[in-house]
């Protein structure tokens, strides 16, 4: 190298052209149980002594959760919550929320099928 030609700077967290060790597809699936597609209508009871209920669609199911839409702001993340849904009732913790401009989708792990009253 000549004295006038520096080393090309590399920004933090820069990756060589062609390597790919770090990448990953945009919408890898790491889910661990098949999704199913939903539909129709489920029933969430949360707050304290259950008080508050709402209507929510499903959007689809796996053996372990389930992702609902609806119109509720006041679900929170590690939330227990009863659901009730065509003859089937249980309990599911909230696991996240996404806000989007006309509703909630919120993803549910499932905790216990068959319960008739939240967890204290």
């Amino acid at each position: 190298m000549d004295g006038n030609q520096q080393t090309p700077r590399r920004l933090i967290g820069e990756v060589e052209p062609g390597d790919r060790s770090l990448s990953r597809t945009p919408y890898e699936n790491r889910r661990r149980t098949p999704r199913h597609s939903g539909g129709g209508g489920i029933e969430i009871v949360f707050g304290d002594l259950a008080a508050e209920a709402i209507r929510a669609q499903l959007l689809d199911f796996s053996a372990m959760g389930f992702r609902i839409t609806h119109h509720c702001p006041y679900l929170k993340t590690g939330e227990e919550v009863l659901f009730r849904r065509a003859g089937e009732e249980g309990t599911a913790r909230v696991m996240w929320n996404r806000v989007l401009a006309q509703r909630v989708e919120t993803g549910l792990l499932v905790l216990e099928r068959g319960a008739r009253k939240l967890r204290e």
